[in-house]
């Protein structure tokens, strides 16, 4: 190989031969084709000629090319200066500590000092981890720092804390520096990943927040505006759930209707805000059941509904009357109820074991009468239909 000055020129001697027509074997600039060059065994042009579009195919013995002085030499095959692998350090946009196997720096680069603060003279001769990683995490630290000094690499993200007492988020390699298969020093490599911790933080802290919004959109659609307690729609979904969980199991539910008595009544006496008043206070005097498979529910107007899980009959009536008893300690002044001085409520009471030919909607039936039993005498009462099983 040969080089000479000015524009590169591609040089075949020895004998050529060519195949391809308005094609001969001549010297030819870079500039005046356009194809590949093929090293196979003795060498070969594969190109086109742009003067007439036809394809030219060369064999020589010989292959010289000039050297173009704007193309930058090559290193492959060269003896690399010293100071080629100082500048490298130096420039190179990574954080970069060399040490000792015990952690104590040797050298640090300009991108160290720029990310920690500290030059080059304050950090020589320091123990790494005493130098940029805070008391809270020393112990983890020397651990690693020890691993490193065994010949293990490692990579992490930590916190580490700059010259000013700020921290600071850092993806951190530790690699070993082995010569003539013994350990002589540690490389540590720190990139700032700040941001992208910031990115990550704030991209967690929309996400929770999102998370929150739907779930207080979720829980304000399924609560009646009123009264703050399960309403109508979330009743329904409920109901059907511990339904089919109850003739799954074969075990008892039951529902009891509540109504207020006389609250048309009520609300033409003292107006529509003493009646909404009224139905909060009710509405927080019936959640004696607490159980996860109990609800109360505002079912609609006046009226309350409760499903209770796995609840005989008998146990659904004792709910019952705590529930009557705990709106009339409430005492609510109604002048107008032709039963009491005060607010009452009736309820009515139906429990089952469901099984494959019943439906849903039986249990609410029966309820349903179990109410217009109450209510017929007398209100103020707790009226039951019997179990089926």
């Amino acid at each position: 190989m040969g080089g000479t000055s000015g524009q590169a020129t591609t040089h075949f001697a020895s004998n050529p031969q060519a195949i391809g027509a308005g094609c001969k074997p001549q010297a030819f600039q870079s500039g005046d084709c356009c194809g590949r060059i093929i090293l196979l065994g003795e060498l070969f042009a594969d190109f086109v000629n742009p003067s007439n579009g036809a394809r030219c195919i060369i064999r020589q013995r010989e292959f010289t090319v000039s050297a173009s002085p704007e193309k930058e030499p090559s290193l492959i095959g060269k003896e690399l200066d010293p100071e080629f692998f100082v500048n490298l350090f130096q420039e190179i946009a990574e954080a970069i500590v060399l040490s000792d196997n015990f952690g104590r720096i040797i050298k640090v680069n300009r991108e160290f000092s720029l990310l920690f603060g500290y030059s080059e003279q304050e950090a020589r001769g320091r123990l790494i981890d005493e130098l940029v990683v805070p008391e809270e995490f020393r112990e983890d630290a020397t651990t690693i720092t020890e691993a490193v000094a065994h010949g293990q690499k490692f990579a992490l993200e930590a916190v580490r804390r700059r010259k000013d007492g700020s921290l600071v988020n850092v993806s951190l390699l530790g690699v070993p520096i082995i010569n003539r298969n013994k350990q002589v020093a540690v490389f540590f490599i720190y990139r700032d990943i700040s941001a992208r911790v910031k990115a990550e933080r704030s991209l967690i802290e929309s996400r929770r927040q999102l998370e929150e919004a739907n779930a207080l959109l979720e829980l304000t659609s399924n609560l009646d505006g009123l009264t703050a307690i399960p309403n109508r729609r979330s009743y329904e979904h409920f109901y059907e759930m511990e339904w089919r969980r109850a003739a799954r199991e074969m075990k008892w539910i039951s529902l009891i209707m509540i109504d207020v008595d006389f609250f048309k009544s009520y609300n033409d006496c003292y107006g529509h805000p003493a009646g909404d008043k009224c139905l909060r206070l009710i509405a927080q005097a019936l959640q004696v059941i607490n159980r996860p498979g109990d609800m109360v529910a505002r079912y609609g107007g006046e009226e309350f509904v409760a499903v209770m899980s796995g609840t005989t009959l008998d146990g659904a009536r004792q709910m019952a009357e705590q529930m009557r008893e705990r709106v009339k300690e409430l005492r609510i002044p109604h002048e107008r109820s032709s039963t009491a001085p005060h607010v009452t409520i009736s309820l009515g009471v139906a429990s089952q074991v469901p099984d494959a030919r019943s439906k849903l909607k039986d249990l609410l039936i029966k309820a349903d009468q179990a109410l217009y039993m109450a209510k017929s005498r007398g209100r103020d009462r707790v009226a039951v239909v019997e179990a089926s099983v």
